[in-house]
This record gives C-alpha cells, structure tokens and sequence, in this order.
C-alpha cells in the first residue's frame, strides 16, 4: 500500500516533481555543505581552545617554577652574605693574632732580622766564540730576567 501512494505521488506531480527533486537536492546538499563547515569550524575552533588553555597552563607552570628559583636565589643571596660576615670576622688581624696566641701558641718575635739574597756572580761570564756583546741582545735580556727573579727581598711587616 505504501508503494502505491508512492506511485501516486509520483505520477500525480508530472514535471513538478523533477525539478522540485533537484531544488531540494541542492538545498539537501547546501544543509550537508553548511553542516561540514560547521563541524569543520568547530572543530577548528576547539583544537585552538584546546591550544590556549595548554599555553595558559605551560605559562602558570614557568611563572611557579620562576618563583621558586626566586626564592631559592634569595636564600642563597641570604647565605652568601652571612658566610662572607663569618669570612671577614674570621679572617680580621686580631682574630688570627689570637688564635696563633691560644691555640697555636705562639709568641711575637723579639728580634726581626732582614736577609738579603745576592746570587751575581763576581766574574764576566767569558762567551766560547769570539763575538762582541753587543751582538748577543736576547742573551743579555734574559740575563736580566733571571737576575731579577733570583733576587729575594725580605721585609719587616711594620
């Protein structure tokens, strides 16, 4: 029964039917365009979403990593200047005069002697070949060199 009213529809509406089958086949396919673009926008539209919330996210977690560095490197400024306080306590004349008298022992020298260190020697050095010094320049340049590390000097520390 139902084919036969299908067949009377159809037989019914003549050419009618065939062009109202192709407005309605492009409205049809217009509604599945439109509905792709939507699903399709959408789509977009959430993966972006989806994008920013992660970039909040990984910047909440930098900020909070930020802070802790902060705060550790606020503690160490801390540390640092508390261990240069104990530095330059430790390291103050009278601090040390004191503990080389207690702990070391030890007693101020009552006599300061200056030693004084000269390794020249009294002869010229005679060269093998016969050539003028004036031709030997480096030689005489490293001469003073050594000449001049060689010699100690000691001083008294008043």
């Amino acid at each position: 029964m139902y084919n036969s009213a299908e067949n009377f529809y159809n037989s019914n509406s003549g050419s009618k039917s065939s062009s109202g089958n192709k407005l309605y086949a492009s409205s049809d396919l217009r509604k599945k365009i439109f509905a792709g673009i939507y699903i399709f926008t959408l789509f977009l539209v959430g993966t972006m979403f989806i994008i920013y919330i992660g970039q909040i996210l990984k910047i909440n977690q930098y900020n909070y990593q930020i802070l802790e560095l902060e705060d550790k490197l606020s503690q160490l400024e801390e540390n640092n200047e508390e261990l240069q306080i104990k530095l330059a306590s430790e390291t103050s004349l009278d601090k040390i005069e004191k503990t080389a008298r207690n702990r070391l022992h030890m007693v101020e020298a009552e006599k300061r002697t200056i030693v004084f260190y000269n390794n020249r020697q009294i002869e010229k050095t005679q060269f093998v070949a016969n050539i003028p010094e004036e031709r030997f320049f480096i030689a005489r340049i490293y001469d003073k060199i050594v000449e001049r590390l060689v010699k100690v000097q000691a001083k008294s520390p008043e």
